[in-house]
């Protein structure tokens, strides 16, 4: 069984868990930010192929590790801001329901507002919620729920790419 050993930083300002000696660098995720762009400017038939879906699909199951301890680095994580929190929480509920409290571009918009007028003001972790305890489906099921639901893999891979991918720019 793997061990986590350490984090590894994105730039956005979120971690994943490392596992034994297995690091993908700190860099944004190379086919996350590729297929974020592709998905927002190609209405070809190429990105709604199975082989495309089941190539980003397995990059974010690579990217997240095992859900639980993801989620659980982001509450260790001091560079948390509040509405970094808040899309984790949204994304959460969309796993769920299918249904984000607030739009992912506007919490974007405010992630990026957050770290311009603050200076990345962190988050306290005093949450009454923790967020390993915030998602009501089986963690070994997250990844179904999410792609099940209308949009659910247009949502996964704008999520990918504001957690592993362009730190900056459109979500």
């Amino acid at each position: 069984m793997s061990r986590i050993i350490s984090y590894q930083l994105y730039p956005s300002g979120y971690q994943s868990p490392l596992y034994d000696t297995v690091r993908t660098g700190s860099n944004p995720d190379e086919l996350v930010v590729k297929a974020y762009k592709e998905l927002r400017v190609s209405m070809s038939s190429h990105v709604n192929t199975w082989e495309y879906r089941r190539k980003i699909i397995n990059r974010g199951l690579d990217l997240f590790g095992y859900l639980r301890d993801w989620l659980e680095a982001q509450e260790k994580n001091e560079r948390v801001t509040k509405h970094m929190r808040a899309f984790i929480e949204d994304t959460l509920t969309f796993i769920t329901t299918g249904r984000r409290p607030m739009a992912l571009e506007s919490r974007w918009e405010c992630i990026l507002q957050e770290k311009r007028s603050t200076g990345e003001k962190r988050t306290s972790n005093q949450h009454k919620t923790k967020l390993s305890q915030a998602l009501s489906v089986p963690y070994e099921d997250y990844m179904w729920h999410w792609l099940s639901h209308p949009n659910g893999f247009t949502d996964m891979v704008c999520t990918l790419n504001v957690i592993f991918g362009m730190a900056d720019g459109d979500a």
